[in-house]
């Protein structure tokens, strides 16, 4: 299935002696391909960590680019430093612990797989008698079809289940290209895809309203068939296809993250009926959401009868763009 794209914007690109500057994303396509990546290595989680550790809640993929990147990271339930040349990557999981030593001149490419978005982090380092960093950022939205998520889904699993090195690596060029693919400036877009991209973010800010093509088709002024086939040409996904994602989606982020029960999260994604909530999720994830929400947690379902929300007030607004799974 092709992906969804919509159109990259620029979250922020600065230098630490220039200021912001206006430029656009320039993916190193010459010095990934003079040293493609043949090893991957993977940081542990910190299990004894401070606050003032350096961890985060989602995946990233650190490429050095040019000179030497020096980090400190956990492997083998052991803290070691690691001095890391072009054609090794080091792929950080959610909860990840690594720390980088900017003691020697060095390029890095760094992609964050954050819910919202695809961070693009290109750093220089500098040195001479103070370190000089120059770093830019960019940030892309998220796909929630295509390749990118499926290797990114098969990267975790691997991480989790030690298997082959080599398969880690293979899964690390792909994703390089399939980012490179994403960034890299493409011809102007046809009103077409604009129109398809506008539907798209309109459905993922209002999925919980009742909605149908047929509504949507009268509030973007076009013929519902014409939206059907916009769908099917643009994004390769029928449109009841792709608003059932969105809703299973965000009954994914509820279920990780709140106790509400199964009837709350059905209105709250945009389906009144509990029972067909349960028949979708069943259907994309093979596995019920009680059950899934049991293996997330590792905890067991909550009694019956017992409330599954402490407090409505402070249920925040899930992303988006995450992939499902």
């Amino acid at each position: 299935m092709a992906a969804i794209n919509s159109n990259a914007t620029l979250r922020s690109a600065y230098s630490e002696n220039r200021g912001p500057q206006k430029i656009g994303c320039v993916w190193p396509e010459t010095l990934l391909t003079k040293q493609p990546v043949r090893t991957t290595l993977i940081c542990e989680a910190k299990s004894n960590r401070s606050s003032a550790d350096p961890v985060v809640s989602f995946p990233r993929l650190e490429i050095p680019l040019s000179g030497v990147y020096q980090t400190r990271c956990l492997r083998d339930g052991a803290v070691q430093d690691f001095s890391l040349q072009p054609g090794t990557a080091l792929f950080v999981p959610p909860g990840g612990w690594s720390s980088p030593i900017w003691r020697r001149n060095v390029r890095i490419l760094c992609l964050q797989f954050e819910q919202k978005c695809l961070t693009v982090n290109i750093t220089l380092v500098r040195r001479k008698r103070r370190s000089q960093f120059t770093k830019r950022t960019f940030a892309f939205a998220t796909p929630m079809a295509g390749p990118i998520p499926h290797i990114l889904r098969a990267m975790l699993e691997r991480e989790s289940t030690g298997e082959d090195p080599e398969v880690l690596s293979a899964l690390t060029r792909a994703m390089i290209h399939c980012v490179g693919a994403l960034v890299s400036p493409r011809p102007v877009k046809s009103c077409r895809c604009a129109l398809f991209e506008s539907v798209c973010a309109y459905l993922e800010q209002n999925y919980h309203q009742d909605i149908t093509r047929d509504s949507v088709a009268r509030l973007f002024r076009v013929n519902p068939s014409h939206l059907s086939r916009l769908f099917g040409t643009c994004g390769q996904i029928r449109f009841v296809d792709y608003l059932t994602k969105v809703r299973l989606n965000q009954g994914k982020y509820l279920l990780r993250t709140q106790r509400f029960k199964l009837e709350d999260i059905a209105s709250r994604v945009g389906i009144c009926d509990a029972a067909y909530f349960c028949k979708l999720f069943k259907k994309s994830m093979q596995t019920t959401p009680t059950e899934y929400r049991a293996r997330v947690l590792q905890l067991p379902p909550s009694p019956k009868g017992e409330s599954y929300l402490r407090d409505p007030s402070i249920v925040q607004k899930p992303s988006i763009n995450a992939s499902i799974e």
